[in-house]
């Protein structure tokens, strides 16, 4: 028989009691927890929106005032033109989504609950990187129901977003000659290299180069005031008597991807021709290859070319086309030292979509092929030449005039015996419209 002590009465009830405490205790911070996450994703959204918006304000004000990457940046006349209405908005778009803000900042006393607008010039050594930081911040108490408890005070988060905004600028800042290749020289194979007798001047931008540059053979490299010569990782000077102005500097990061990325073009709905050899005018659209022999001559009429394969001038045959994207998506561009080439890009403001205004050779991302720019001295190159992943060569055994051009690849390669101008105009290469990016 079992004795039950009055003493022992009721304490299933005590033990139910402090069950149910438990259960609703973790109930209720369940219940807060989700609040807070909730009440979180609801500020983070403000707060982005809120600086995208303060971003948009500021691309505006830079249409409106001719801000360029190359003109009009100063940050004191920026700040005081734009800097409110920038605030402005990101306010106006966070109390849009329920949430007040102010247009202050003050981390001293605590202060995050607002809009911080800040102006920078980042000096990379051989390139500047420009851009406007707008820090939005928005901090919040979520109602809670037994939280507060647990920690002592109410459910405080403070969230941050920061939306970068750079000004329109020429692709590669304006820069004649731009390899991508972060690598060091290894041999004769990365970065920007210039070998035999070739002389390069430069006029109105200067030489990039993320990894490499190295210099060999008898031949000069000047680049006139004010532009640079700049490398990443390692500079080689090597053979002959050839001299080299300005005298290259190290840069301590890679020119921006923002600066050097363009969207590729959009060959669909263009008509295909299939294959076209010898003399020809032809009409944009799409081609597996372009080749020319001989005494060949062939006229491009403006606008998009699409080519799957190659595009090569041979010989003594000629090129014309003014107003045309050449788009080498899996083979190679390539002319020949006796080939009289005349090629320009779109105009500026020509409205030739699908085609690019400034681009005037396009190989795709992912072609590792090479664009070969070699002629007589009556030919001649204007736009932006953009190889991302391939190598660029420029040379031959005449004098070659690449006139008004910007050669930006993963190598650029300059040889040979030939006498090369490069003659930059932010005016008719690409340009890479303001940008605003998301950064936290």
């Amino acid at each position: 028989m079992v004795v039950q002590h009055n003493s022992e009465r009721g304490q299933a009830l005590i033990l139910i009691t402090l069950g149910i405490i438990g259960l609703l205790g973790f109930a209720a911070l369940a219940i807060d927890g989700g609040r807070v996450y909730i009440d979180r994703r609801s500020m983070q959204n403000a707060s982005d929106t809120g600086s995208l918006s303060g971003g948009l304000a500021y691309t505006q004000y830079f249409a409106a005032n001719g801000i360029h990457y190359n003109s009009g940046w100063d940050c004191a006349s920026i700040q005081a033109g734009a800097a409110a209405q920038a605030k402005d908005a990101a306010i106006a778009r966070a109390l849009s989504n329920g949430f007040v803000i102010d247009d202050t900042v003050d981390e001293t006393n605590g202060d995050f609950n607002g809009v911080r607008s800040t102006c920078v010039i980042e000096d990379f050594g051989g390139f500047q990187d420009k851009y406007i930081d707008l820090e939005t911040f928005v901090t919040d108490v979520t109602p809670s129901s037994f939280a507060q408890f647990m920690f002592g005070g109410p459910l405080q988060q403070t969230v941050l977003s920061i939306s970068r905004v750079h000004p329109q600028t020429t692709l590669g800042f304006g820069a004649a000659i731009v390899a991508l290749n972060d690598q060091g020289c290894q041999g004769m194979q990365n970065g920007a290299l210039f070998d035999g007798s070739s002389s390069v001047h430069v006029t109105g931008g200067g030489i990039i180069s993320n990894g490499c540059i190295r210099k060999t053979g008898s031949g000069d490299i000047l680049v006139d005031p004010p532009g640079s010569i700049s490398y990443g990782e390692e500079y080689q000077l090597s053979g002959g008597a050839g001299s080299v102005s300005p005298s290259p500097g190290q840069s301590n990061g890679n020119i921006p991807d923002y600066a050097v990325s363009i969207p590729e073009p959009n060959c669909s709905g263009l008509t295909n021709f299939g294959n076209s050899s010898g003399s020809a005018s032809l009409q944009p659209g799409v081609y597996t290859n372009i080749t020319l022999n001989g005494t060949d001559t062939l006229q491009l009429a403006p606008g998009l070319y699409c080519i799957t394969d190659d595009f090569r001038a041979n010989a003594q045959s000629s090129v014309h086309g003014d107003g045309v994207t050449l788009y080498i998506i899996n083979g190679e561009f390539s002319t020949s030292g006796g080939a009289e080439v005349a090629l320009s890009a779109p105009a500026q403001g020509s409205g030739a979509a699908p085609a690019i205004e400034g681009i005037l050779i396009y190989l795709a991302r992912g072609n590792t092929n090479d664009v070969i720019l070699v002629g007589n001295s009556d030919s001649n190159y204007e736009g932006s030449v953009y190889a991302p992943d391939g190598t660029i060569e420029v040379g031959g055994t005449g004098d070659l005039d690449v006139v008004h051009a910007q050669l930006i690849g993963w190598n650029v390669f300059v040889h040979g015996n030939a006498t090369i101008d490069i003659v930059n105009d932010d005016s008719i290469n690409h340009q890479i419209p303001p940008n605003i990016s998301l950064q936290r």
